[in-house]
């Protein structure tokens, strides 16, 4: 699996290459590949997406879905919340995030803890971490849940193979995935694999702790 990704990851990134990316014809396409996804958006046009997000509200009418496809990612992506609770001064708030990526036939799906301490500030910010992990560690009626997501992705894309998460974190490879803003690349930096084929916001990156079960934490 990880030699695919990586495969993936070269057609579309000039890695090693940092004055290619204008002129590199995979880098061309991934522009395109984002352009098409935000104007199918715009006109609300009928894509295998749209099909999904369809099934999930038929199936699943009482879910709290966030679709943040609108962003210029390559990749289509949803959360779930799963609820919040607090605990003296740290506010948690556990949701579900499905990604599917738009350069690969990839998608992964896991669940995120969000901790917000109230009691720390930084720049008048509340500290946040995040912790990702899989469905393994989960109440049964949140297990149940992903292994229906899973089924109503693979009906709308039908050729996509799942990843887990820890995998595209935890796996590096030296370049950027810049996509805008070419004054800041820096062609010495490490990012992961989720980066490239997935999601490139680095805020969301931040304070992130990555484990494959939750269970680590015990």
């Amino acid at each position: 699996m990880t030699s695919e990704l990586l495969e993936r990851i070269h057609y579309y990134y000039p890695i090693g290459m940092p004055g290619r990316y204008s002129d590199y014809p995979g880098f061309i396409k991934l522009r395109s590949i984002i352009e098409e996804k935000i104007i199918a958006i715009q006109n609300n046009e009928p894509t295998p997406f749209t099909r999904l997000m369809e099934r999930i509200r038929e199936k699943y009418n009482n879910l709290s879905l966030n679709d943040l496809s609108y962003h210029q990612f390559p990749s289509y992506l949803f959360t779930i919340e799963l609820g919040s609770s607090q605990q003296q001064q740290v506010e948690i708030s556990n949701r579900i995030i499905v990604a599917i990526s738009l350069l690969g036939n990839f998608y992964t799906i896991y669940v995120e803890n969000l901790y917000h301490f109230s009691g720390f500030k930084t720049n008048k910010t509340k500290i946040a971490h995040h912790i990702l992990y899989n469905d393994e560690c989960n109440d049964d009626e949140t297990i149940t849940l992903i292994k229906g997501l899973k089924d109503l992705i693979l009906s709308s894309f039908k050729d996509y193979k799942y990843v887990d998460h820890y995998i595209l974190f935890n796996t590096y490879l030296r370049g950027e995935p810049t996509l805008f803003n070419m004054k800041s690349y820096d062609p010495f930096s490490n990012h992961s694999f989720y980066e490239f084929l997935f999601s490139t916001d680095k805020c969301y990156l931040n304070n992130l702790f990555v484990l494959d079960k939750l269970t680590v934490l015990k």
